[in-house]
């Protein structure tokens, strides 16, 4: 039985930890190399550690091994998913088939989003090599996912995004930062020149818009997590890596509570375990930490507003507008709850700035620390709520567990039992004189032993006791018993053997499409794939020499015309536009019958992008 999983991101140790303490049923991690995050690397140390860590509440562990290979890299790669596997990583998160032909461990094989697996074609081709689950792309919609569904095998595992920064392009068919720059996101470098400025100019030179045209907004699926279920989904993936540790335990709680009330009210199960406990009272936001407003994107089909085009940075909530300025001192229109140590954006002259609250001065106005730049009829946000951050708590993952207590011939005999079939058994044969109190005893005796492991892994739910003459056994004797009987079943929980999955290799018809350089061919065994699958000439990636100059860098179902308003009902004089900043000129070409745009690179020579 597939059961859900929440999976949340885990850029090193510290916010994997973080992730599976505020209630996450998977992580994903980048290993030392070979991720499409390289800033996102980790030891494999660091890995084993938050392994052993996340098992003990049946929290999985994915890394990503989801770049292209070189030709020099594969069995360095192979190495790598072996090193990884002795870590103890439960998935491999992969794009390069290469992978596909390697002899591996008996490891779970992940379809990176970057595969592009948006079709049960390609899903099939997939599965039918290997693969057991599959990251949709992001811009699916909960149609396409559920049609998905029903064409794939049973037990192909749906994973979708919910949360988190969007790719205005089709993951790994995106070559505009290795165009522009030669730092390519299919090796884990992108630069995202996605969120920069251009301008919109028709075919006679007119600006038709100016701005961060291709920024969108980034994803908040929170209040769509029962319709992705019944489509199908059973992993809900939040993003960022990138991120710290104060966005990863706001959002992880906030999906922990979102999707535990879909759990209850659709009957599914939770794939981990675990109570999680903050140490303060806390109310997550998403809204709070780093976002660029949110959208649901293409969930409901294609729609306008998803674009962030003002800025790529975090506006915030909007607090007032600016009435006037007195030197520090900051007039709004209304009253607003600001605080010293507040951060507050404003944009002048189309371009977003920043300064930090000084003082309250009353409920209409503050003072901040640098006025310059703010104007009136500014619209003021707040992008730094202090008094909410510090309330972001630390928490604490608990096992529930059971203890039991019987008098034996041998003496007291304890259980203690996880509720999930695994259990610890000890025997204290000390012999301790009756209680005078017996009552009392007995009282103390299930107080001490329902008290929480002082490493913060268990709690008690309920102790039971069954002795006819209950014993005079001292306080400190009593926490030494609990302590025995937590290490014990701690130890129980850490020598549980990992699921082995070797799934069936096989070939078959599936669509490989595309099988030109947009399949990201750079090495001799990916090239053996397909060719093994009816596909003699592969054309090789940008990256392993393909020149772009005139061909297709991106393809988006997010359209600037369908977003901008200037889709024509004669779809036939919806000609090509130019996109154009100082880094790079862009041929902007619509297709109209699948509402798609696709970019095209400059097509004189040059060096990339340069005209």
């Amino acid at each position: 039985m597939i059961k859900t999983e929440l999976l949340a991101p885990a850029g090193d140790l510290v916010c994997g930890k973080a992730a599976v303490d505020a209630g996450a049923d998977a992580v994903y991690i980048g290993a030392s190399r070979y991720g499409a995050r390289e800033k996102a690397a980790n030891s494999p140390e660091d890995i084993r550690a938050l392994c052993l860590y996340a098992h003990r509440y049946d929290v999985r562990v994915y890394a990503t091994v989801n770049t292209i290979l070189f030709e020099k890299e594969t069995e360095d790669c192979r190495r790598l998913i072996l090193e990884l596997w002795e870590a103890g990583v439960d998935g491999i998160i992969l794009q390069d088939p290469a992978i596909l032909e390697m002899e591996l461990p008996p490891v779970k094989l992940i379809a990176s989003t970057q595969m592009n697996c948006g079709t049960p074609e390609k899903i099939r081709l997939f599965y039918d090599a290997g693969i057991r689950r599959f990251i949709l792309p992001r811009e699916l919609s909960l149609g396409e996912m559920a049609a998905i569904r029903t064409a794939v095998p049973e037990d192909a595992e749906l994973e979708a995004f919910v949360h988190g920064a969007l790719c205005v392009a089709r993951s790994g068919e995106c070559y505009l930062s290795w165009y522009i720059g030669g730092r390519s996101g299919n090796r884990g470098c992108c630069a995202q020149p996605c969120r920069n400025r251009y301008e919109l100019k028709d075919a006679d030179g007119t600006t038709l818009a100016r701005g961060h045209l291709l920024s969108l907004k980034d994803l908040d699926l929170s209040g769509r997590l029962k319709d992705l279920l019944r489509a199908g989904i059973t992993s809900f993936k939040i993003e960022g890596r990138l991120k710290g540790p104060d966005y990863i335990t706001n959002t992880v709680a906030w999906y922990r509570a979102a999707l535990d009330r879909v759990l209850e009210e659709e009957g599914a199960g939770r794939a981990s375990r675990g109570v999680s406990v903050p140490d303060r009272e806390f109310r997550p936001d998403p809204a709070k930490t780093f976002n660029r407003g949110f959208t649901e994107y293409m969930l409901d089909g294609r729609q306008k507003g998803v674009s962030s085009m003002d800025t790529p940075s975090m506006k915030g909530e909007e607090i007032g507008v600016i009435k006037k300025v007195r030197g520090k001192r900051v007039f709004l229109d209304r009253q607003a709850e600001l605080r010293g140590g507040d951060g507050v954006a404003f944009f002048y002259k189309g371009v977003l700035k920043g300064t930090n609250v000084n003082l309250q001065e009353s409920p209409d106005s503050v003072t901040v620390n640098d006025p310059a730049y703010m104007t009136p009829g500014a619209v003021l946000y707040r992008n730094l709520d202090a008094a909410w951050r510090k309330t972001i708590p630390v928490y604490r993952r608990y096992i529930p567990v059971f203890i039991s207590v019987r008098q034996t011939e041998e003496g007291l005999a304890y259980v203690i039992d996880d509720g999930s079939g695994h259990s610890f058994a000890y025997t204290d044969a000390t012999p301790y004189e009756e209680a005078k109190d017996g009552e009392k005893a007995l009282a103390t005796l299930k107080r001490q032993l329902g008290k929480r492991s002082e490493e913060g892994f268990f709690t008690c739910a309920g102790v039971e006791a069954d002795t006819e003459r209950p014993p005079f056994i001292p306080i400190g004797r009593i926490n030494e018993i609990r302590r025995t009987l937590h290490s014990g079943l701690a130890s129980v929980l850490a020598s549980r053997g990992r699921t082995e999955e070797r799934a069936e290799r096989r070939l078959s018809s599936g669509d490989p499409a595309p099988t030109d350089y947009r399949a990201n061919v750079a090495n001799s065994l990916s090239r053996e794939f397909y060719r093994r699958r009816g596909v003699p000439q592969v054309e090789p990636a940008p990256e392993a020499g393909t020149d772009l100059r005139g061909r297709q860098v991106m393809e988006c179902a997010y359209c600037l015309r369908r977003e901008l308003g200037l889709c024509m009902e004669d779809k036939s004089m919806n000609r090509p536009l130019t996109l154009e900043n100082q880094d790079v000129k862009l041929r902007a070409v619509f297709d109209c019958g699948h509402c798609l745009m696709r970019l095209y690179a400059a097509d004189k020579p040059g060096h990339r992008g340069n005209l």
